[in-house]
């Protein structure tokens, strides 16, 4: 049951309960980070092994968003609380924030106050919150005609003794009435009919946007969940050299979301792989249309420029690539290769001997630029770097075929 609150001498500042904020920053990080992680508890199933992976995996990406959600909300909800100033009140009226103007209480014609249940489960707060509607009487500047104007305070933004308080403290001064009711709907016989119509409006506004944001969702995480799916399930058919999956996996990855250009790039790929040069420059083309900065797309590229004999195209995409990144060993292997093509067997040396330092516990890099020794002629070292490749991974496949072909080499010399 409220009371009617002690009467006011001077001014009060009522400014927004850091508690009640820390709570709904706390309950809808809860709320976001589950409806974030949807998408990719979907999405990394084919490339995780079991299922204590896949938990610990989820976990891990769950605690993340949380813990960003709600740190940047606390701190977007403190600079609020510090721009808004709070809710000023006085024996003349209310102000409502910082910049508003005071709303007398004779202006005050009107009041509604509901509930808030889907709100308050939504965002996992321990009470149902409240909405408090205060009506102020302004006359409308163009037709001199009197209009309501309403105020809206949510009760989040307090704890429940401060915004009941407020509520009996509001009602009492405006309309010399405290209702014993957590819900309530208090005006004048003139405005009933406004109040009425504006009361239906609002439920069906609230209801639309209700369902257009259910489906923007339903849609969204749907859209994000299968686009992850294929696109890791493509990744896992590219590793195991099954490239015709890869193929279907990434073609549909790229249906689902035709600027992914990561798809694209993992598209061409795998149909380079399986020798089909059109294809894969007509997708790694696409990728770049789409991420114009997409080194691995270049790098691409620049193999089919050289299997062409286009060296200067070529040349130009790895110089390109190299300002991008720096430190991308890909782009230093094939800048190596394009040496050699060349017959610049000094500058491929000296990109090769980049590459051991700096890709010294990279498998792949070391292996493919073993390959690299060897059609450069430099066998011995090849076979060392090759060594060096399977003692960090002895199921390398990339090392192992070449030391399969360097023996067959050997055993037939």
């Amino acid at each position: 049951m409220m009371s009617s609150p002690p009467a006011l001498t001077g001014l009060y500042l009522l400014r927004p309960n850091t508690g009640a904020m820390r709570k709904l920053a706390l309950g809808s990080a809860t709320t976001i980070a589950t409806l974030m992680c949807i998408p990719d508890a979907v999405g990394i199933i084919p490339v995780v092994p079991d299922p204590l992976a896949w938990c610990i995996r989820i976990t891990g990406l769950w605690l993340s968003a949380f813990i960003l959600w709600a740190f940047g909300f606390i701190a977007t909800l403190y600079f609020a609380r510090f721009a808004g100033g709070g809710i000023l009140i006085s024996a003349k009226g209310i102000k409502f924030s910082r910049f508003g103007k005071v709303v007398e209480w004779k202006n005050i014609k009107a009041l509604t106050l509901d509930t808030q249940p889907l709100f308050s489960l939504a965002f996992g707060l321990a009470g149902t919150a409240r909405r408090l509607l205060v009506f102020e009487e302004k006359s409308d500047k163009a037709s001199g005609k009197k209009k309501l104007v309403p105020h809206p305070v949510p009760s989040f933004q307090f704890s429940p003794e401060e915004f009941t308080s407020l509520f009996a403290y509001i009602c009492d001064n405006a309309l010399h009435f405290v209702p014993h009711s957590t819900e309530a709907y208090i005006f004048q016989q003139e405005q009933s009919q406004f109040l009425r119509s504006s009361g239906k409006r609002a439920a069906t506004l609230r209801k639309v946007l209700s369902v257009i944001i259910a489906i923007g969702l339903v849609l969204f995480l749907g859209r994000k969940a299968s686009l992850n799916y294929f696109f890791n399930q493509g990744t896992v058919s590219f590793r195991h050299e099954n490239y015709a999956a890869a193929i279907k996996d990434f073609q549909t990855a790229t249906k689902i979301d035709q600027t992914f250009a990561a798809a694209w790039d993992q598209l061409a790929r795998s149909e380079f792989r399986r020798g089909d040069s059109l294809k894969a420059e007509q997708h790694w083309q696409r990728a770049l249309q789409m991420k114009p900065d997409l080194v691995e797309a270049k790098v691409g590229l620049s193999n089919i420029l050289m299997s062409r004999g286009e060296y200067k195209q070529a040349e130009s995409l790895l110089e390109q690539c190299a300002q991008l990144a720096p430190h991308n060993f890909a782009v230093y292997l094939n800048q190596a290769v394009l040496y050699q093509k060349l017959g610049q067997i000094d500058n491929s040396r000296e990109l090769l001997s980049t590459v051991l330092h700096e890709a010294s516990n990279d498998p792949d890099s070391l292996a493919k630029a073993a390959r690299i020794y060897d059609e450069i002629g430099d066998r011995a070292v090849a076979l060392v770097v090759l060594k060096q490749a399977l003692n960090i991974a002895p199921q390398n496949r990339i090392a192992l075929s070449l030391m399969a072909q360097l023996k067959n080499e050997r055993g037939a010399q």
